[in-house]
């Protein structure tokens, strides 16, 4: 069997899952590997095949999607290209997370496409959603990167198509303590705008980190430092508290480290509100938005009670093998046309 492994570099969380999961089809096919997107402060150590420029969201400064940058820098033409061209008809089967392009060129040329995403257990009905439907947020989410088959990874396992987080080994292996800072990764708000905003709590240590800060620097109680894996880790585990976006790696290494965590949810990402419903019911402090009327929710939550641990157990391999067992019938006969006219809201 040959694979072809599609993940989006847009975001970190999908490279973070991609360097647990890489190995584990490896050990079972030959496989080869295409990213797309261009938003990724992450590098990995496998050959990459493909590097395509697919389709990435611009963030703006203070909270939210810049939609305006997003659709500037966008290349359609491009886009459309990549998906004509890009040759699915040389694997067996095609494995996506969240990857636009091979999943619409399964999608036209009428091909097996599985999607092993957050994203598809994010579109589960048995899923937590926020309160206030974003009608086209669902929309961007279901057909961004298409697929009506497929294996989702949540805080929870709603269904038995959704599976726990993929905790890295880097992560189990990180000595867990109890330090006197708290650890801050929001990509939606810009270096100024973070240190004007904990400029306001000379009470704590901040460790900051960001993808515009070259070097660490150090403001009184405030420290900005590059994102980078290994020292993001390093502080996360010995921190007091996480304060991260409504993403889903970052708030599941936290829960898996037992530490206090609050979300700040993107705005105008119906994901992320998605996350931050589930997050809220399993008794996350959600912060909507960084502002002074966020003030007293973020002194309550620094003297919360004692963190949420969730002790998510490593089941990458039996995933794998699950995924592939499933689809080896499918794969070994033509899908029907009818397969992919399925898709409705």
């Amino acid at each position: 069997m040959k694979i072809l492994y599609a993940f989006q570099g847009t975001g970190n969380g999908h490279i973070s899952r991609a360097l647990e999961i890489i190995p584990a089809l490896q050990s079972y096919a030959t496989t080869d590997l295409l990213i797309s997107g261009t938003k990724s402060d992450l590098s990995l150590p496998h050959k990459i095949k493909y590097r395509m420029e697919g389709l990435s969201y611009q963030l703006g400064h203070n909270g939210g999607i810049d939609f305006k940058k997003t659709i500037q820098q966008a290349s359609l033409s491009s886009l459309y290209h990549d998906i004509r061209k890009v040759p699915i008809g040389q694997y067996d089967l095609i494995i996506n997370d969240f990857e636009p392009i091979t999943a619409w060129a399964c999608t036209l040329r009428n091909k097996l496409c599985i999607s092993l995403s957050h994203q598809y257990a994010v579109l589960s009905p048995e899923a937590p959603q926020p309160k206030q439907k974003d009608l086209k947020g669902i929309v961007a989410l279901k057909y961004y990167a298409p697929s009506k088959m497929g294996f989702g990874f949540h805080f929870q396992s709603y269904n038995n198509q959704i599976h726990p987080p993929v905790i890295s080994r880097v992560i189990r292996e990180t000595n867990i303590t109890k330090g006197d800072h708290v650890t801050v990764y929001l990509s939606a708000y810009s270096e100024e705008y973070l240190l004007n905003f904990f400029a306001a709590y000379p009470q704590v240590n901040w460790e900051i980190f960001t993808n515009t800060c070259p070097v660490v620097r150090k403001y009184k109680h405030i420290k900005l430092l590059p994102l980078e894996r290994t020292s993001f880790i390093q502080s996360m585990g010995s921190s007091y508290a996480v304060l991260c976006g409504a993403g889903f790696e970052t708030p599941a290494e936290a829960i898996y480290m037992g530490k206090r965590l609050a979300v700040v949810p993107t705005k105008h990402q119906y994901e992320q509100s998605c996350n931050a419903a589930a997050l809220r019911g399993l008794g996350v402090t959600v912060i909507e938005t960084l502002t002074a009327d966020a003030h007293q929710d973020i002194l309550s939550w620094l003297n919360s009670p004692p963190a949420l641990k969730i002790n998510y157990p490593e089941q990458t391999d039996a995933l794998i093998n699950k995924v592939l067992t499933s689809v080896e019938p499918a794969i070994m006969k033509p899908i029907p046309a009818l397969y992919y006219s399925r898709i409705n809201l």
